[in-house]
């Protein structure tokens, strides 16, 4: 190997093929559990129940601001995390109630992975597979990687192509189950639609009912 260049981890399933949340299955102190992997969260957490059942105390106290109120959560010490068998990171970690989010995914999550993950290690997905692998990164193991940066807020931003010509700024979200969303503006001004059947769908937000 070049320069300590380090090879990619093998292939890990992801994902339980119920759901379209990433999942991979990781070590934490040998206790084996499933991660989700969110782009968009931008602390690593761990569910209370699972932290209090093997013994993962907060260190500290960490005030979160959700969308209804203002929360104290415990923030572990250093974590080894394993997967694909080898180190995948060490970060600390908030302890908190995972359970809405267990409730809206309809699935049992017990660790988040968060911006941590993704600043750490480059990341490559195969959907059809639905399996990923992961290296540190700086390894020169392979050239075809997007050029991702990280704002000031903890937004990670590439550049795509929505059509031949056209470049735009697009912010990398995991967490979303929607492949691409578009400003409507920027859709129309660019022609993005180009002649394509369009329909229409409501969703209810924190500021009320949209159709998009």
């Amino acid at each position: 190997e070049r320069g300590g260049e380090e090879p990619p981890r093998k292939w890990v399933a992801c994902g339980n093929g119920e759901d379209s949340l990433l999942t991979l299955p990781v070590k934490i102190r040998g206790v084996e559990t499933r991660a989700v992997l969110d782009s968009g969260a931008t602390r690593s957490a761990g569910a209370a129940g699972f932290a209090a059942r093997h013994r993962l105390h907060g260190v500290r106290d960490h005030r979160v601001t959700a969308l209804t109120r203002e929360t104290v959560a415990r923030v572990t010490g250093p974590l080894r995390i394993e997967a694909g068998a080898g180190h995948l990171l060490t970060t600390s970690a908030l302890i908190l109630d995972l359970a809405p989010m267990a409730r809206a995914a309809r699935m049992s999550i017990e660790l988040v992975l968060g911006q941590e993950f993704f600043a750490r290690n480059m990341v490559e997905i195969d959907p059809d597979r639905a399996a990923l692998r992961f290296w540190a990164n700086g390894s020169d193991n392979i050239n075809h990687w997007l050029p991702v940066v990280q704002t000031a807020d903890g937004l990670f931003c590439t550049t795509i192509s929505p059509k031949e010509g056209l470049e735009a700024a697009a912010i990398l979200d995991l967490g979303c189950s929607t492949p691409l969303y578009v400003d409507p503006e920027y859709a129309e001004a660019n022609d993005l639609f180009g002649g394509m059947g369009r329909g229409s769908s409501a969703s209810l937000g924190v500021v009320g009912v949209g159709i998009s």
